[in-house]
């Protein structure tokens, strides 16, 4: 099998482009199209990245630069979720993008419907 054959969701291809949610330090998250590539993730976070399931039910995921802490980055905000014990609440630091996640671990395009889920999570009026 070519290992550079385009990834599928299901039976449709995956798309070029996904629109996120960006967060950059120090500003008002921003709604953008972006190349549906690991390049351009790690661009966006500034290092290698982490998806990070935010809302299992809604599929809301944050990515962030998975070493950000360790390179002294900038406190961006402190986001809060649901675990099993309550709420738990985490500093993410360096700029970071909120995205919908399959089951599957697969990033897609940020939609309306996650707004909701989304203002719960990064404690902010969102566009």
């Amino acid at each position: 099998m070519d290992s550079c054959k385009q990834k599928t969701q299901g039976n449709a291809k995956q798309a070029k482009t996904i629109n996120v949610l960006l967060f950059r330090v120090g500003e008002r998250p921003l709604l953008m199209e972006i190349p549906n590539t690991n390049e351009s993730y790690q661009e966006l976070v500034g290092g290698y990245y982490r998806p990070f399931v935010l809302d299992p039910a809604a599929g809301l995921a944050v990515v962030f630069d998975d070493d950000g802490k360790l390179k002294n980055k900038p406190a961006n905000r402190e986001l809060s979720f649901k675990v099993k014990n309550g709420i738990y609440k985490e500093v993410i630091v360096g700029d970071f993008f909120v995205c919908k996640i399959s089951s599957a671990g697969e990033l897609s395009s940020y939609e309306p419907s996650l707004r909701t889920a989304a203002i719960s999570c990064c404690g902010v009026d969102l566009p």
